[in-house]
């Protein structure tokens, strides 16, 4: 492994970043006008509506488990942090936290200033104490700040800070999320609710950090999203899977271009981002469909009556366009190519058939029909049928 690994560094700002979401959330549970910074006052902040931060807190992430004691830097660094800037530092300023992986020993300093048995006089002392007693080269820029501090500053600063041990660890954040979300989310949308609650979070971290002076992320923002998730997760509505959608054409071509529905449109002249279009609508509609059928979101009668309306509306159209082409006389393949590229595209435009009241995604609607034209059922072009038996091998 080389020398420069930065793993831990990596998982401290992951941590940094699903802490906050953590913490955001268990806050607006109480103040929905609270917002939080990053990497400003310090790792992550809680400020008012008046901007005036509220509580402060040092995240401290390690893989191993080890204490934090007395004269660990993680220790002395925040201590450091906190003293040097102004507005932790004022007797009236905000909480303080450490949260940390390790383990407070009995007897520390540290295990004095834990949420349920403070007792911040004697963390004062025996901090007093361990500053003046260790000489780690690591420690002594927070050990002499904290010395350099008057005696009234160590103690108010000591009666805001609050440790927090033993916290989970980066990879346990998510199942803590969920027990949060728990009463919102059914538990059949839970990991696809906190894919897009991740992804839209991480995004909101990344436009903090590149904005210029300080920015946060509020409350009443994450409670917004985090109504529309839900809303888009209420019973009889269909979650979508935003990941479908990013897939390419030309990640298709070589595994749909040969397909029967594909040869369908070739014989009305479809091509170029119209056959695209399909490949992508066709993957969409069969991938979702699947996985809405595994989570339970949908039942195979909810999608066999969905394609068999939209078979009906096929007919009706199908036969008003042989109708058209019969009474025109036309009888080359010219126009027999043309009445079932103009049948195409008027179904394109139609999506009047749902499969659920409210839900209209066009790509359900035209990929379904893809899917069942792949099966020779429907078609474009008047001859469609006796073409489609060829390819799928059917006798006369």
């Amino acid at each position: 492994m080389s020398q420069f690994n930065a793993t831990a560094s990596a998982l401290g700002f992951i941590y940094q970043f699903r802490w906050g979401l953590l913490d955001l959330l268990r806050a607006m549970r109480t103040d929905a006008t609270k917002s939080l910074s990053i990497e400003d006052y310090d790792d992550i902040a809680q400020l008012g509506t008046d901007g005036q931060v509220h509580a402060a807190t040092q995240l401290k992430h390690h893989c191993k488990s080890s204490p934090i004691t007395d004269s660990s830097p993680d220790l002395w660094k925040t201590l450091r942090v906190w003293l040097e800037t102004p507005a932790l530092r004022i007797d009236n300023g905000p909480l303080l936290y450490l949260v940390t992986t390790s383990e407070a020993p009995k007897d520390s300093a540290l295990a004095c200033l834990k949420i349920e048995q403070r007792d911040p006089k004697r963390a004062c002392k025996l901090l007093t104490e361990a500053a003046k007693r260790y000489t780690a080269d690591a420690t002594k820029a927070g050990r002499e700040a904290w010395l350099n501090a008057p005696t009234s500053v160590r103690l108010a600063l000591a009666s805001r800070f609050h440790v927090v041990d033993n916290n989970p660890k980066v990879d346990e954040i998510d199942q803590l999320l969920r027990q949060e979300l728990s009463q919102t989310v059914r538990d059949e949308h839970m990991d696809h609710f906190t894919e897009k609650l991740w992804g839209w979070w991480n995004e909101q971290c990344l436009n903090v950090l590149n904005a210029e002076g300080v920015a946060t992320i509020s409350a009443e923002r994450l409670r917004a999203k985090l109504h529309i998730l839900r809303d888009s997760y209420t019973e009889g509505s269909l979650p979508i899977d935003d990941t479908l959608a990013e897939i390419t054409a030309e990640e298709l071509e070589d595994e749909h271009s040969g397909k029967p529905f594909a040869q369908q449109l070739e014989w009305i002249d479809i091509r170029g981002r119209n056959m695209q279009r399909a490949f992508i609508d066709y993957h969409r509609a069969y991938a979702q469909t699947s996985k809405w059928l595994q989570d339970g979101d949908l039942v195979a009668e909810d999608l066999n009556i969905f394609e068999s309306r939209l078979v009906e509306e096929w007919e009706i159209q199908f036969e008003n366009a042989c109708d058209r082409l019969e009474r025109s006389g036309a009888t080359d393949e010219l126009a027999r190519v043309e009445a079932g590229r103009t049948l195409f595209e008027k179904l394109y435009e139609m999506n009047d058939v749902v499969v659920q009241p409210g839900f209209a995604e066009r790509f359900l609607v035209g990929g379904t029909r893809h899917l069942i034209a792949d099966r020779g059922v429907i078609g474009w072009h008047p001859d469609f049928q006796e073409r489609v038996r060829e390819i799928l091998g059917i006798p006369a």
